[in-house]
């Protein structure tokens, strides 16, 4: 896991507890059960995660094995969540890089992950070397190292090899002066994209150019073990959650695995299981039968 991931599980954390009198994996359960009809399933497993794993960092394992197995409420009455826009057109990445109002650490940070398609997370990850080559170090790397990874990237085009390496080193020296460069980033990206589409419902988000980019490698020649080397997976399945190759924008992909055996050999053959029919079973709302308060406080 990224350390930034583990700073902004610790935040999430923090705000969980705060009208919590004592913190036992019961009364978790019943907290998220409450707040599985305020937020969706995956952002209400990302509390669910990071509650977890805090209580696993304070040296509390057995309960956060037990959070971990809470279950999220088939009765929950949510909010639908937000349409996530999944491509970005021309139009709209010229809206962005041809304005005078988006500042350019902004546009900087558009232009690697348009040239990369690496994750938010991963926007000061991105690390020149010698003849057009990058190493992306990835976000999302388990510490089991079976999720995620870090590959290493060649541009063979020169002049947007250059445009990503000053983008990066622009990026990177403004980051410093910053105490959370990732959110103030995301802070940013939500506000231009309001001002420059104010009317759309949906609007554009560093993913939708995550979305775009991953669009692009399908549309290409590349096996689909390379594809999901540059996207930063370790399996071939994951990249099936991005893009589309009917939104690909018919462009030549620039970028490829710096060494195509790596590539292959990082990238595990994985197929989804095809999920056998469960039995009815009587529901506890957000509560595992296993869970039992620990009278323990964090």
């Amino acid at each position: 896991m990224d350390a930034s991931t583990e700073e902004e599980y610790r935040k999430i954390a923090v705000r969980f507890y705060k009208d919590l009198n004592t913190i036992t994996p019961a009364s978790v359960g019943l907290k998220l059960a409450v707040l599985a009809d305020k937020h969706g399933k995956q952002y209400w497993r990302k509390i669910r995660r990071a509650v977890a794993f805090d209580q696993k960092e304070r040296g509390f394992s057995k309960p956060a094995q037990l959070i971990s197995k809470i279950e999220y409420p088939a009765d929950a009455k949510s909010t639908p969540k937000a349409r996530r826009v999944k491509k970005i057109s021309l139009e709209d990445m010229q809206a962005f890089s041809q304005s005078k109002v988006v500042p350019k650490h902004l546009k900087a940070a558009l232009k690697i992950i348009e040239l990369t398609g690496c994750r938010p997370s991963e926007f000061f990850n991105v690390i020149k070397q010698s003849g057009g080559k990058f190493v992306i170090y990835g976000a999302k790397k388990s510490k089991d190292m079976k999720r995620g990874a870090d590959r290493t990237i060649v541009i063979n085009d020169i002049e947007k090899a250059k445009l990503l390496a000053n983008a990066s080193k622009f990026l990177n020296k403004w980051s410093d002066k910053k105490k959370d460069p990732q959110a103030a980033l995301q802070q940013l990206m939500n506000s231009y994209s309001k001002k420059l589409f104010p009317r759309r419902v949906a609007r554009p988000s560093f993913y939708s150019f995550r979305h775009q980019y991953a669009s692009n490698l399908k549309g290409s020649d590349l096996s689909a073990k390379e594809q999901s080397y540059l996207m930063g997976h370790q399996s071939n399945v994951s990249i099936n959650n991005y893009g589309s190759r009917k939104s690909s924008s018919g462009k030549s992909i620039i970028t490829r695995a710096a060494n195509n055996e790596v590539a292959q050999q990082v990238v595990r053959d994985k197929t989804k299981p095809i999920p056998s029919p469960k039995p009815a079973k009587e529901h506890s709302p957000g509560i595992s039968k296993h869970l039992k308060p620990s009278g323990y406080t964090p």
